[in-house]
């Protein structure tokens, strides 16, 4: 449910561009009028949110790591990020590498049998 401060923020857009109801909106701006209120709420992160976050950040780390011009103090920091980088991404990896395990388990079970 929607806050009555974002309620009235989505009221007062609605109001600036001369529309009475949301049903009034074209599909497009209903898709601007989402978007809008989904960021005023605070959407929740998903797992693939945070997953691409970190694919992205690793990618700019590398990226940052292949300048010519680093100073040692540099490359040492983003040495340090990278790690970092790599360490969450194995952490965020790890519900499917347990699920992989356990069907190779079971496999190897019935394989046996």
């Amino acid at each position: 449910m929607l806050s009555r401060a974002i309620e009235k923020t989505m009221s007062l857009w609605l109001k600036a561009r001369g529309i009475a109801r949301y049903a009034d909106l074209t599909a497009e701006e209903k898709a601007t009028y989402r978007a809008a209120e989904e960021a005023m709420s605070g959407r929740k992160l998903t797992d693939d949110d945070v997953a691409e976050f970190w694919d992205r950040t690793f990618d700019q780390i590398t990226e940052k790591l292949s300048a010519p011009d680093l100073s040692p103090r540099e490359r040492d920091f983003l040495i340090v990020e990278l790690r970092l980088a790599r360490k969450v991404r194995g952490f965020l990896a790890t519900p499917e590498r347990e699920a992989s395990a356990a069907r190779f388990a079971v496999e190897q079970q019935l394989a046996q049998h």
